[in-house]
């Protein structure tokens, strides 16, 4: 006996899992399905990161990061001799609350790094400011190093 679909005749003799055309996608469906779903999807949600523009000029890089409710104090960057700019976040809220009646309370550490390879980035020239939420890093660029090197002869 055999089964018609769309593509084609199979053996209806086959399980479902062996005649599925895409055993990665029915995989990935069925662990989605599998998975418990706990809480609300507020709570669940969780921060992968946050989000950077870059341009470029003939003499700079220009960035800015969006990090709302992070201050100065929050934020950590270094330039390695590589030209790879990591900003890295650690946010700890922790708020302090006399009251005592709580029927739910919430401690959020949130923490977050992105690196950015800049490979003509001079380290000697790096400026940056948060301003409502917004960091904004000015780098300038090494001075251009020749590509080929012309050999005079004697």
């Amino acid at each position: 006996m055999s089964a018609l679909t769309p593509f084609g005749r199979l053996n209806a003799t086959l399980s479902r899992r062996d005649n599925s055309l895409f055993p990665e996608f029915d995989s990935l469906v069925n662990s989605i399905f599998d998975t418990p779903f706990i809480g609300f999807p507020a709570l669940t949600q969780q921060r992968t990161g946050f989000r950077v523009d870059i341009s470029e000029t003939d003499s700079a890089y220009d960035i800015s990061a969006e990090l709302p409710g992070v201050s100065k104090e929050e934020i950590n960057l270094d330039l390695n001799d590589d030209g790879i700019l990591m900003i890295s976040v650690k946010k700890d809220e922790n708020k302090e609350d006399t009251n005592g009646n709580y029927v739910h309370r919430e401690r959020v550490t949130y923490s977050s790094a992105r690196s950015i390879r800049l490979p003509q980035a001079d380290k000697k020239n790096v400026k940056a400011k948060l301003d409502a939420g917004v960091l904004t890093l000015s780098i300038a660029k090494k001075a251009a190093e020749e590509k080929v090197l012309k050999i005079e002869i004697e």
